[in-house]
């Protein structure tokens, strides 16, 4: 299963975004276009380009997912928006990794920001069922994006138990 495959973060780099972004799970796509208005690759590389943090998941040295956080507002703003996207060959062989790993992440960016506030697109249950289970705290569903759909806003902060 997913004990065996070889998963490290590196720095995004252009390529990286096309690479991942064209083999998007179903899902992360279509929560990207809703969300942003924009096609997956430029909704991912706008990402990248904000404020903050990006990196390439690698698994078994192929480019299969992207995460990140980008700073909301000022400079002076203590608030991070975190992301996360994936292809399926992520998800299948590193299953129980992302059940783990995501919480060391999500600490070293709570003690850089009071909080890390995001939406996710309620049609996405996988993700709204693993950020229920990594500690995030998640809003009822409300119109989000230009398409006013369905997302649930979701925060980590001090009180979660990540």
């Amino acid at each position: 299963m997913g004990s065996n495959a070889h998963v490290v973060l590196v720095p995004v780099m252009r390529n990286d975004i096309r690479r991942v972004a064209s083999r998007l799970r179903d899902a992360d796509r279509n929560e990207l276009v809703a969300a942003s208005g924009l096609a997956p690759v430029l909704a991912l590389a706008r990402s990248v380009r904000l404020r903050g943090e990006a990196w390439t998941i690698m698994v078994d040295g192929r480019a299969e997912g992207a995460c990140g956080v980008a700073r909301a507002g000022s400079q002076l703003a203590s608030v991070g928006v975190p992301w996360f996207v994936a292809t399926d060959v992520l998800i299948r062989k590193c299953r129980r990794q992302l059940l783990r790993k995501p919480r060391l992440i999500l600490k070293s960016w709570l003690r850089e920001y009071n909080e890390l506030v995001n939406y996710v697109d309620v049609r996405h249950t996988a993700a709204v069922h693993w950020l229920e289970h990594i500690g995030a705290t998640l809003d009822e569903p409300e119109p989000y994006g230009p398409f006013k759909m369905p997302f649930r806003r979701f925060v980590f902060d001090g009180d979660s138990h990540v």
